[in-house]
């Protein structure tokens, strides 16, 4: 494994990964591919550079620092100090909560701006659905009854029909109008 240049390890992850059906990002595979390119290149700058062990030491360079900048005690004490702040109120806090819902006064507020044109969309949709329910329903039947009573299986596939077109009429009208709308906004 210490011999295998970076770039084939992680380029033979990624076919394995894609085989199993797995989607991974796709800078993974640009990140393969400049692990190649640095392989070649520094084989042909100097074959003894091995850059897998120049990688890892930058990369705990690089952790070393970061976690220095994350526990320094400057921002130890920036979190103490939030966190006292949030200990200090939370009994305030809670008592409010209690107080509340003891007195059955406890609301949570949602803010939707657009849930009003959703649900009159959804509305839209499921008449639509329903109406073309109904409309399927009125042609089964109408075929079912078309070797018994042939009159009431025409009268039932008009009924049918009218509803269709009103159907369709209603549609096109309708998504007319809200196109319209939309454009004088």
């Amino acid at each position: 494994m210490e011999e295998t240049p970076a770039g084939v390890v992680l380029y033979e992850m990624i076919t394995m990964a894609f085989r199993a059906g797995l989607k991974l990002p796709a800078e993974l595979t640009l990140l393969a591919k400049a692990l190649f390119n640095l392989d070649a290149v520094s084989r042909a700058l100097d074959p003894n550079f091995n850059p897998t062990q120049s990688i890892r030491e930058y990369t705990a360079q690089m952790a070393n620092k970061r976690a220095q900048r994350e526990f320094s005690p400057r921002r130890l004490f920036q979190i103490a100090a939030e966190t006292s702040d949030l200990v200090r109120a939370l009994p305030h806090r809670i008592d409010v909560i209690t107080q509340k819902l003891v007195s059955n006064d406890f609301a949570v507020r949602v803010e939707a701006p657009q849930l009003g044109s959703l649900l009159l969309g959804l509305e839209k949709v499921a008449n639509r659905i329903f109406t073309g329910l109904v409309l399927g329903g009125l042609l089964v039947a109408s075929g079912y009854m078309m070797a018994y009573q042939r009159s009431l299986a025409t009268v039932g596939f008009v009924i049918a029909g009218a509803l269709g077109l009103w159907m369709i009429f209603a549609i096109l009208v309708q998504d007319r109008r809200s196109r319209r709308r939309k454009g004088k906004t």
